[in-house]
């Protein structure tokens, strides 16, 4: 589920289905962009978590998306030169972060 925490006590609905055993031999994964928010309302399934974990995925460091986009910029030493560079990488990793791309 994505986006949760967008959704007014959407936490209501998946504990029904819950209690009723829907996601019994499930697994559910659950993101939002407000993380304290959602860790709040996870708080509010005492019990129902089953035999699973919390996993905590944080977005990419501007290092490793250049590093999985395999992006690498020599700097030049020119500093004007240099910024205009890398503020091509990082508008392009700040798209990626907020979801925009």
């Amino acid at each position: 589920m994505d986006e949760v925490t967008s959704v007014r006590e959407w936490w209501k609905i998946v504990k029904g289905y819950i209690d009723l055993g829907v996601f019994k031999n499930d697994i559910i994964t659950v993101s939002g962009s407000s993380s304290l928010k959602l860790k709040g309302d996870i708080e509010l399934f005492p019990g129902r978590r089953g035999k699973g974990s919390d996993l905590i995925v944080y977005p990419l460091s501007l290092k490793e998306f250049l590093f999985i986009k395999k992006i690498s910029f020599n700097l030049t030493g020119v500093l004007e030169l240099d910024m205009k560079t890398a503020s091509l990488y990082i508008h392009k990793y700040f798209l990626l972060v907020y979801s925009i791309i």
